[in-house]
């Protein structure tokens, strides 16, 4: 059985579009060597504009009371770093910062684009 009651944990997001053209956003709790699916939510017509995304997190994390958030990361957007510091002024003893996966896929993507033809 798994217990994460007072672990430091990371919350990673990603949003994307699903088969059928709806906007999706996943909730993933990191505990150690665990990955854990929290929550899928579909946003319908709601915007994803900073005040929606930092409000939909801001949710997400108080659920999460029986645990010590370190972090939380998203895509690298322009967006989610507006994110990253509305929520930092909510909460300074956690970390918000981008994907590193995301950020190494943008830089293959442009070394690969820059390769003769």
């Amino acid at each position: 059985m798994l217990s994460a009651k007072g672990t430091r944990v990371t919350v990673t997001t990603d949003g994307y579009t699903d088969v059928i053209g709806k906007a999706v956003i996943n909730y993933v709790l990191l505990v150690d060597d665990l990955t854990i699916f929290l929550e899928c939510i579909y946003t319908d017509s709601n915007s994803h504009d900073a005040l929606f995304l930092a409000s939909d997190i801001f949710r997400v994390m108080a659920k999460l009371d029986f645990v010590t958030i370190a972090a939380v990361v998203t895509d690298n957007t322009a967006t989610n770093r507006l994110v990253w510091s509305t929520l930092q002024q909510q909460k300074p003893k956690i970390f918000f910062q981008g994907c590193i996966s995301h950020t190494l896929h943008l830089v293959v993507k442009d070394l690969v684009d820059r390769l003769p033809g």
